[in-house]
């Protein structure tokens, strides 16, 4: 078997292992999922995503974006009587009334360590900002009326909110869908980036010292780490490539999910509802290898590489007369893995500057400069158009003129008189021999 056919066969069989993944994630009917690539703004893949679910402590996700819109990092905040409106056994942070935390330090407790009472606290002190409302259970509700305006204002199609943590409610719920567009918009704050890396965050006030540790199981190396879980040794389910966001359980969502994960060049959102403690982080690394397996980022475009090349007709030295076309800027593009030898490259030229008059050679109108732009190149697939971008020379080429032209007969007839006078010459010598 010679070499090229060999290679022929390696690639065949990467692609069917790739597809063969594809087909193969499959997730319990009862799941809500969603992957999402964030620069190429693609869904790779979804299950459910329009279904209402109970997003449990993601709540938390819209509760962290109104923070943040309405409030400053370093304003300061003094803890309430709205932490005692959390049951003693739900997820708490364990803050105090009468402590005095910055709303930087509380978004910490908010988002890694999942405070119920933060949730609270944070929703009071907006509510009565914004509304002017004093009660806490007034300001409270008033922030709740703002979660649902800001929803409404993102568009989104099915979601409700009653509470601020995310505690179980019959009227409180999402989709994936929904939960999708209100965690990009609170990914646009890189100190919200920041928060939702952190494993584990030390925190000392004056009357306590806190260790908030976050509850994404992906972020740990090892389990001893994890809080809430009796296990010990590494964690299987570390993602180095996983960056956040937040997770959620109430016994009616089930656990859930969404995460973020920088990974061969694509940078993932995943999410996951109605799982199960034992099963959420290996569908998180399904969700991420699928896309990795199956997806991959292209350079349709690259900056100064050549697309085309070709004759020139009338160019004025004939010893350089092609000309070669290149691209001046990167474009990447986000490809399914069978697509890849599906696009195709659509060149088109200026007429005013030159033009085709056989195939593969082109007549000069004018002078043409090095890094002159000549006319645009498009890409498409399936009949869509997915990149296109100027082009460009990548050497200088003149058009032969008239006076070089004149030259060039001049100098003819030049030779011609000259070859004319040389034969005369030699036949004269050859008749004044005979004699």
């Amino acid at each position: 078997m010679n070499k090229k056919i060999r290679i022929i066969i390696l690639i065949m069989l990467l692609l069917l292992n790739s597809t063969a993944y594809a087909n193969n994630l499959n997730f319990a009917d009862d799941r809500g999922i969603l992957l999402f690539e964030e620069k190429s703004d693609t869904v790779l893949y979804e299950q459910n995503s329009e279904i209402r679910f109970y997003p449990a402590s993601t709540t938390k996700i819209m509760t962290a974006l109104l923070v943040i819109e309405n409030m400053n990092l370093d304003d300061k905040i003094t803890v309430g009587n709205e932490v005692t409106l959390i049951s003693a056994d739900s997820s708490k942070a364990g803050i105090k009334q009468g402590e005095v935390l910055t709303v930087k330090e509380l978004l910490y407790g908010l988002l890694i360590a999942s405070g119920n009472d933060i949730a609270n606290t944070l929703a009071t002190n907006v509510g009565q900002k914004i509304g002017n409302v004093n009660n806490t259970v007034d300001s409270i509700d008033y922030f709740v009326s703002m979660m649902n305006e800001r929803a409404y204002s993102l568009e989104t199609k099915d979601t409700n909110f009653v509470n601020p943590h995310g505690l179980h409610d019959e009227n409180q719920y999402s989709t994936p869908s929904d939960m999708l567009i209100i965690t990009r918009e609170l990914l646009k704050h890189e100190e919200i980036k920041e928060i939702v890396s952190t494993v584990k965050y030390p925190l000392v006030t004056k009357t306590s010292n806190y260790l908030w540790v976050n509850t994404n199981v992906l972020l740990h190396k090892n389990w001893d780490d994890v809080p809430y879980i009796s296990r010990q040794g590494k964690n299987q389910y570390y993602s180095q490539q996983v960056n956040g966001i937040k997770t959620g359980f109430t016994n009616p969502a089930g656990r859930c999910i969404i995460f973020s994960a920088n990974k061969n060049k694509m940078e993932l959102l995943g999410l996951i509802y109605h799982s199960t403690y034992d099963d959420i982080w290996q569908e998180s690394i399904d969700l991420m290898n699928f896309a990795t397996e199956t997806y991959s980022y292209i350079n349709i475009i690259e900056n100064n590489k050549e697309i085309d090349s070709f004759k020139i007709s009338n160019p004025r030295d004939i010893e350089h007369n092609s000309i070669s076309i290149i691209t001046k800027k990167d474009i990447p593009y986000l490809l399914y893995a069978e697509d890849k030898n599906n696009i195709e490259q659509i060149v088109s030229y200026d007429e005013e500057i030159f033009y085709e008059v056989e195939d593969r050679i082109y007549k000069l109108k004018r002078n043409i400069k090095e890094n002159e732009k000549v006319g645009q190149v498009t890409y498409s697939l399936d009949d869509k158009i997915i990149a296109k971008s100027e082009i460009y020379t990548a050497n200088s080429i003149e058009k032969i003129s008239f006076l070089d032209l004149f030259y060039h007969w001049q100098f003819l007839l030049l030779c011609f008189v000259l070859l004319c006078l040389i034969i005369r010459i030699y036949r004269v010598k050859r008749k004044r021999r005979k004699k």
